[in-house]
Parts: C-alpha cells; structure tokens; sequence
C-alpha cells in the first residue's frame, strides 16, 4: 500500500514538472550549440543589425527539396539559421522556402530575381544523372533587394544574410578615401576591389592639397603605393587626422627596381620616416626567401630544342605564413614581388602592435643595392633567418589621445597581382577591418567545418566502429545488471520482519 502511493506521488510530481517545462519552451526558446564554428548560433554583429531594424524584412529562400543528401543538410542549416534570425529581430524578418523545380512560374520568378540553377551529380538506384536545383536567396526590405544567387557547402551563410540586410537597409554608408597626388596606385584601375568595397562603402577619391577635403569624413584612408615625396603639410595633416581616431592603410613601396639601372634601390615617399618617429619601421632592404616565385630565364640546349626554362628568384617572396588573426584567417598564399620588412621599436603602452605576415622559415635580407643576377644558385645556406613581418598593425593612442589604428605592407605593388586572390582578399579585408564597427568581417570565414575520414588515422577509424558496434550493447548490459540488483534488494526487504 505504502509503494502504490509513493509510486503515485511520483507520477504526479513528473507530470507537474513535464508540464512546467514545457510551459517554459513554449515561452523561451533557447538551445545549446556544440558545433566547433558555432553554426547555428548568431553573432553579435548580426544581432546589432537585426536589433536596429524598423521595417519588415522578407528572405525568400528558393531551394530544391528533392537533392542529395549533402545538399539536404546545407538547406536543413539554412532553416535552422533562419529561426535564429526571425527570433532575434522580434519579428521583424519573415522568411519562407520555395521549390521552384517543377513550378515554371516560380522558375521564371526565380530567374526574375536572378537566381539560376545549377547542376550537380545525382545518385538514382546505382545511376548517376545530371539533376538541375535552386539553391539561392532573395532578401527583400520594401522596394530595396539583394541576391544570393547561390549558396553551398563550406560557405559563410551567416555573413551572406547579414551582410545583405545590413545593404538594404543602411541609410547611408560610411566613407573610404583613397588617396592621390603623389603617384599612388588609382583605385578605378583595380575594378575588382573598387567592386567589392562600393557594396558596404562610398569609395573617393582626394588629395590632400586640397584643403576644403574634411579628412574626419572618411573612416579610413587608404594609401596605396606613393611615388613622390609627400610635403611635410600633407604628413601633417595625416598625422592629424590619426591623432582624431582616424585609421590608415598603407600599402609602402620602400624598396624596387630603378628604372633605368635595373638594380635593386631603396625608395620610400617620406611617411616611412615619419612612421619610423613611433618606432613603426618599414625598412629598406629587401626581403629574399627560399619560398619564392619565378622568373623567365634563358634558353637552354635540350636535345635538338632550345626551351626556355624559368628560374626561381627569392626577391619575389611566396607568403604564406600568418598569424591567428581574422584578416588573414583562412588566407591562400600571397605574392609580394620586391618586399622590405617590418619591426617595431615603439613604446608599448598605449599601444599594441600585431604582425600580420611573415617571411618562410628560410629567408633573409639584403641591403640595397642589389645587382640581381638570374643566373645565381642559391641554397639553403643563404637564408639563416625565419619568419621576418612584411605586413603588421599598429592600434591604440599612436598619435595624440585619439584611438587609432594603422596597417601597413611592405609592399606596393601587391593589389596589382589581380591573379593572386589572396593579394586582393588581403587588402579588401584589412580595409573592412579598420573600416566596419558592426564586426561583420569576423563572419567571412564562419563555415561548416568539414571533417573527412580520410584526416583520421586507421586505427582511430576502427576504434570509433566497435565503439559504435559495442556502446549500445554495452550500455543494455549494464543497465540490466543494475534493474537486476535493484529487484533483488527489493525482494531481500520485502522479506525481512515488520515489512509492510
């Protein structure tokens, strides 16, 4: 009598708590994210966009149901990232998913919005075909659209959204300069940059002669390999403008080739020397490194044939050697031909200094000038020296009070490589680092993180099968042992004196 009540006391208090809980889900949606790049939780620099909304924004997810299953989980992501999304704009983003497949008013609605399809491989009972699916978005606030024309595996999804919302509704976008006058690079030459910074920044040109130019107005100034002296008034005025909070990238050609001699020369526009007043040295020498691209050199006898053969040639340093930081997290390899070095010897308080990139573990330097000869053969020998900086920021009180920061690169002629994407993602990165407060370049690389079998060692592989294979057997064992102790303790007191 006594265990049929405690059993019923039981029941009744877990059905009181399974209600509870669930009272509680239904007014507090939250979950635990164990996933190692935190995917399907959002970052703060989303939630700030979607926390300054004020109109409805609507994503329009145009995406085939029937696909693999590679493809399945990238759109089961999708929907659960957009749950995140409509939470935290408190209702203000709606989303919905279409297959337009098999639908030929959805597909003309879908190229309308400038989404197509794209092929991949089908597996069909032990066929491959080829299949044709949707898998883009429309994000639409008011009359204003942005497209995603297509989304896939290993892709920031999370930076893709944000970033579209945050175009559609920006009321106005914040200013880069790109400076002029002393022969620096022109930003309309690099249409490829110019392209992907007008998204989120009003890119202007100016010189700093002209002195109805605010240099407050720009978030940052680039400087994009000088030529020509700077006079000491243009200095000033930058030096100024850092001394307010602004921000500076500066892409230095400290060292190159003289034009009429061919030799290796120092060169530098005058902020180097200026630079150097804080300690932030972009010396003049060059850099040479084991790990180095090439170069065309002679003809050489092979058989009946003359071929030209190309020679390697250290003064055209391959890098790619950086360090945890997000600029460069996930960066290919850059190519920096005629590149100097970068030190500090400044004061450290009030001041943090970052190396960006280094030299190979087998480099070194060469004081100009520099007779270049093709024909040299170099060996390991020739480069005792490891990991010297080529790029590096400095941040903190550099001039004045102001909190400022300042990138630089020991190289000027790197955003022209358009073949390099590295050279090109490097610039555009740092620019969008010293230029956007939202944080939303933290999310360029936020991806699926792919984790391949074939990355896990033999042995590993057959201990995760029997752990798979035993586990449950396991797991029934013991928990049979143990009901099997407990019944038996139950009947021992059921049988002893006075039980009732």
């Amino acid at each position: 009598m006594k265990t049929t009540k405690s059993l019923n006391s039981r029941l009744v208090i877990i059905i009181i708590i399974v209600i509870f809980v669930n009272i509680l889900a239904n007014r507090y949606n939250f979950r635990l994210d164990f996933t190692a790049d935190q995917r399907y939780t959002l970052s703060r620099a989303t939630e700030n966009i979607l926390q300054k909304l004020d109109d409805p924004v609507t994503v329009t997810v145009y995406f085939t149901e029937d696909v693999e299953p590679e493809i399945l989980q990238i759109r089961n992501q999708l929907k659960d990232l957009l749950v995140e999304y409509a939470s935290a704009s408190d209702g203000l983003l709606h989303y919905e998913f279409i297959d337009p497949t098999d639908d030929q008013d959805l597909q003309q609605r879908a190229h309308q919005a400038g989404i197509r399809p794209m092929q991949t491989n089908a597996s069909d009972q032990n066929q491959i075909r080829i299949q044709r699916i949707y898998a883009g978005i429309v994000v639409q606030q008011g009359t204003r659209t942005e497209v995603i024309p297509q989304i896939s595996t290993g892709s920031s999804i999370e930076y893709a959204i944000s970033t579209s919302i945050k175009k559609i509704t920006a009321t106005s976008k914040p200013s880069i300069g790109f400076l002029t006058g002393h022969g620096e690079m022109n930003i309309n030459n690099l249409n490829t940059i110019k392209q992907n910074l007008s998204e989120l920044y009003e890119i202007k040109n100016f010189d700093l002669s002209d002195s109805a130019i605010f240099l407050e107005d720009f978030k940052t100034i680039v400087i994009l390999a000088p030529r020509d002296t700077m006079p000491p008034s243009h200095i000033q005025r930058l030096e100024d403008y850092m001394a307010r909070g602004g921000n500076i990238f500066f892409a230095s050609n400290r060292v190159g080739q003289h034009p009429q001699t061919g030799q290796g020369v120092a060169m530098g526009c005058g902020l180097e020397d200026w630079l150097m007043e804080k300690g932030f040295n972009i010396n003049p020498e060059f850099l040479i490194d084991f790990n180095c691209g090439s170069v065309p050199g002679g003809e050489q006898q092979m058989g009946i044939m003359r071929v030209r053969q190309d020679v390697k040639f250290p003064f055209f340093p391959i890098i790619n050697n950086y360090p945890d930081h997000i600029i460069t997290k996930g960066l290919a390899q850059m190519y920096l031909p005629f590149t100097a070095t970068i030190d500090y010897t400044g004061d450290t308080s009030g001041v943090n200094y970052e190396p960006l990139a280094f030299s190979s573990t087998r480099s070194a330097t060469r004081m100009p000038p520099v007779f270049f000869n093709l024909q040299q053969t170099w060996s390991k020998n020739d480069f005792p020296k490891s990991e010297l900086t080529v790029a590096a920021l400095l941040s903190g009180q550099i001039f004045g009070e102001g909190q400022s920061k300042l990138i630089a690169i020991a190289n000027g002629v790197f955003p022209q490589i358009a073949q390099v994407p590295s050279n090109l993602i490097f610039l555009i990165n740092s620019i969008d680092w010293l230029s956007d407060d939202t944080g939303l370049i933290d999310l360029r690389n936020k991806g699926v993180v792919s984790r391949n079998l074939d990355e896990v060692s033999e042995g590993k592989i057959i201990f995760l099968k029997w752990l798979n294979f035993l586990l449950p057997i396991i797991l029934i064992i013991v928990y049979g042992i143990i009901r099997s102790q407990h019944n038996r303790n139950i009947r021992i007191k059921r049988m002893e004196e006075g039980y009732v």
